[in-house]
């Protein structure tokens, strides 16, 4: 079971990160891929840039064990790497090339916002995708400018929206193709009523129900 020194983060805050097999740095985080299985979409791969002319490796979740604020660890012996040394397959979804910078359109297909960040919840060995974040406060973020975000953005809840509300991704949703739809409309989108929250949480897997509970706010 991978150790995660945070239990929730952002995807624009992983991507990058140095990734070790042992204790050599083998490359840097490109992407994650989910699969929609149950209400919240699992991480299942984890996709692994390097430099040199090598080739991309596409590795199960199952193989990390280790994600911390600087580094990532894979459980994998060096003479059997080049068994993940591949692209990822054409009909993974892709939260960084798939699903960030997106369009959210709601069920009336009215545009929301961009996608700007994916939050990213931890339970019982498993990462799910839990929220889409379209507050300015991340975009910002992700250009770097972390203290203008600080002084010109509020962290507002009504930014972002449970991944509950996200319809099942479009089959042809790609790198240029495809848009995130909502199963609400705009303006319902910051109110949610106990009782339907209840019977969503009854309905989830006692991992996603962990993960989605800590992902709420306390209101």
């Amino acid at each position: 079971m991978a150790t995660v020194i945070e239990q929730e983060f952002f995807l624009s805050e992983i991507l990058g990160r140095r990734i070790f097999v042992k204790k050599r740095a083998i490359g840097r985080l490109s992407d994650l891929a989910i699969v929609e299985t149950g209400k919240l979409p699992e991480v299942t791969q984890v996709i692994v840039s390097r430099s040199f002319g090598y080739p991309p490796l596409t590795v199960p979740w199952d193989r990390v064990v280790l994600i911390s604020n600087h580094e990532i660890v894979l459980d994998i012996d060096e003479g059997a790497m080049a068994q993940f040394e591949r692209a990822p397959q054409e009909n993974l979804i892709l939260l960084q090339d798939h699903i960030l910078d997106k369009k959210i359109l709601d069920m009336d297909d009215h545009e929301v916002e961009i996608v700007y960040d994916v939050k990213l919840a931890f339970q019982n060995g498993k990462l799910y995708a839990a929220e889409v974040d379209f507050s300015h406060y991340r975009a910002l973020r992700r250009l770097g400018l972390r203290k203008l975000a600080k002084l010109l953005t509020n962290r507002n809840k009504d930014d972002r929206v449970s991944w509950l509300y996200v319809q099942p991704l479009p089959e042809q949703l790609g790198s240029f193709a495809g848009n995130i739809k909502l199963k609400v409309p705009k303006a319902g989108l910051s109110e949610i009523h106990p009782v339907d929250l209840a019977d969503i949480l009854e309905e989830l897997e006692g991992g996603q129900r962990v993960a989605l509970f800590n992902a709420l706010d306390a209101e």
